[in-house]
Formats: structure tokens, C-alpha cells, sequence
């Protein structure tokens, strides 16, 4: 008799995976810490400018505007004696001009210089994680100064999914075929009076079968559990709907690229007064319409062989066997 050896399930995470799924918060986190800085310096700015000088904080002065008359040191007015004749250049040649002196106080402003600093920060940053993702991205060229990035084409992508659709649809045939009725009739277990077969058995080779034919063809990993005792509570909104349903039910994650969740596929399913439920889960890999009607028909299929080869048997098996087992 033909027995299935599970081998320990686990669904790989790479390094890269990990890092292609922390890049938008650390993304986040970046800008957040640089509005933070230029928050936090804003208000210590403010504070340290109110505390020295409260009317510049509002944009005004203390000091009063220069009088005309200008006195000496001791109080008296200078005077000049009307003889002399004495030439003052009040224009200076290295005086700056009002634009120069505009611009001057606005790059000496330290308010201006952290404003500034912050954006020059953001700018840099944001470039860096435009460029990143590239390394995690099947992308075949990139032009940093035009930024012409050529990526892969819609018709590739296109062929790639009729390639997916097409693989899952031979696995469907296959399921339908008479060799998986021949696969099924490797487990009939004949060292019992009356030879039956463990439907839980068959459906675990067929799952392992599917399982490595997805992480061969398709790159796509997943694990597969079957309960027939103690479901776990975490399903129970999902399999009380499979059951009125007889359908399978798909609970995929929100943001895929996230390895912390998983993506659900599950299907509650009743076998000789027997019930059973079947969970495919997935870090990485979305479930779809198609692994719905997949894992659909292979439940229903492995009822009907095993139905049909338990019927065969009852047919050849001799009268006094039966009524013995009876």
C-alpha cells in the first residue's frame, strides 16, 4: 500500500523579502524623524528668541532708529570749524545694497537655515527611496539624470498570467483524470476485512502534489493544514460560512508585501458523518478564484474515487467476507 510522508511544511522568507517589506516604514519613519527635527528646532528657535528678545519674536525691534545728530562720547556736540573744509563720503563703495542685504538675512536666519535644511533632508531622502526599490524590482535598465526606467512589458506580464492560468487549468484536468483516480486507488488499504480508504490521507498526498507543483511552475509557496477535531477559533466566522456554503472561502491580507500576516484560503468539508476542515495559508503567495475552484475540486473528486473504488470493491468482495466484517 502506497503511504504519503509529509515532509516538514515551511514557507521561506528571504532576507530580501524582509527588506523589500520594511523599505515604507523605514520610508516613513524617515520622514517623520526629519519633520520631527524641524519641528523641535522651530520651537526651541522660538523659545530662545522670546526669552532673549520678545519683540523680535514678533518680527519687531527694541532698538531705537539712529538719530541724525550724532554726540561724542562726553555729551558735547562736535563741532567743525567753517575754515576747514572737510569732505565726508557718507556712501560707503563697500556698502551692501538692500538686495544683497535681503539676501543676507534671509541665508543668516537661522529659522530659514533649519526650514531649508529640512527640505534639502526630505529631497535627499526621497531620492534614496526612489532608487532602492530598484534593487528589488525586475527592472532591466534605469537613467538616473532622465529617469527612464524600463520595466517589464505588459505583454510579458500578460503571457506570465495565461502561463498561471494555464498551469492551474492542467491541474484541474489531472485531478479530473483517471490517474488520479489510479493515485487514489494506491491507498486502499487491503489488510482489513472489508479494504477502505482514508479519505484525510488522500487529500494530504494531493495537497502535497499541488503544493510542490505551485513552488515549482508558479514560484508560489504555501502550507496546508486539515483539522478534523478542535478548529481553530480564529476560523470560525470562515468556516461557519463554508458550511452553509460548500464553497471555499478566501481571506487575503490587505497589504501583501507585509511578512508579519498571512493570506487564507479555507474549505469546510463532510465525508461519511465525518467533518473536516482544509487550510492553505501564505506569507507571500495571493490566493485567487482560480485556487478556489482548485481546492473545490479536488475535495469533490477524491469523494467520488474513493466512492467509486469502496463501491468496486464492495462489488468483488465475496458475500461471507462481508457478512463476517458485518
Amino acid at each position: 500500500m502506497f503511504k504519503n510522508m509529509n515532509s516538514l511544511q515551511y514557507e521561506k522568507r528571504t532576507f530580501f523579502m524582509w527588506v523589500d517589506s520594511f523599505i515604507p516604514y523605514l520610508y516613513a519613519a524617515g520622514i517623520i524623524l526629519i519633520g520631527g527635527w524641524m519641528i523641535i528646532s522651530a520651537v526651541l528657535l522660538g523659545y530662545n528668541t522670546y526669552k532673549v528678545d520678545p519683540l523680535s519674536f514678533f518680527l519687531l525691534s527694541e532698538k531705537p532708529i539712529m538719530e541724525e545728530n550724532i554726540d561724542n562720547i562726553d555729551g558735547n556736540t562736535l563741532k567743525i570749524d567753517s575754515e576747514m573744509q572737510i569732505h565726508v563720503n557718507l556712501a560707503n563703495p563697500d556698502q551692501e545694497t538692500e538686495w544683497q542685504s535681503f539676501l543676507k538675512s534671509i541665508i543668516q536666519s537661522d529659522l530659514n537655515r533649519i526650514i531649508f535644511r529640512g527640505i534639502s533632508l526630505l529631497v535627499i531622502w526621497m531620492i534614496i527611496f526612489l532608487i532602492i526599490p530598484v534593487g528589488f524590482r525586475r527592472l532591466r535598465r534605469i537613467k538616473l539624470f532622465r529617469m527612464e526606467i524600463e520595466v517589464e512589458n505588459v505583454e510579458k506580464a500578460a503571457i506570465q498570467t495565461i502561463e498561471i492560468t494555464g498551469g492551474k487549468a492542467k491541474l484541474m484536468a489531472y485531478l479530473s483524470s483517471n490517474d488520479a483516480e489510479a493515485t487514489t486507488l494506491q491507498f486502499l488499504n487491503d489488510e482489513t476485512p472489508v479494504p477502505s480508504i482514508d479519505f484525510r490521507e488522500v487529500l494530504e498526498h494531493f495537497l502535497e502534489e499541488i503544493k510542490e507543483g505551485y513552488q515549482k511552475e508558479f514560484d508560489s509557496h504555501f502550507i496546508y493544514e486539515i483539522h478534523t477535531t478542535n478548529f481553530p477559533k480564529m476560523f470560525d466566522e470562515l468556516i461557519k460560512e463554508s458550511k452553509e456554503t460548500e464553497k471555499v472561502m478566501i481571506k487575503n491580507k490587505i497589504n501583501n508585501d507585509n511578512l508579519f500576516k498571512k493570506n487564507y484560503l479555507l474549505m469546510h468539508y463532510a465525508y461519511n458523518n465525518q467533518e473536516l476542515v482544509t487550510v492553505l495559508s501564505s506569507y507571500t503567495y495571493e490566493f485567487d478564484v482560480l485556487d478556489k475552484h482548485l481546492v473545490e475540486l479536488l475535495h469533490h473528486n477524491i469523494s467520488k474515487n474513493v466512492e467509486n473504488i469502496e463501491y468496486m470493491v464492495a462489488l468483488t468482495t465475496p458475500p461471507e467476507i462481508a457478512s463476517d466484517s458485518t
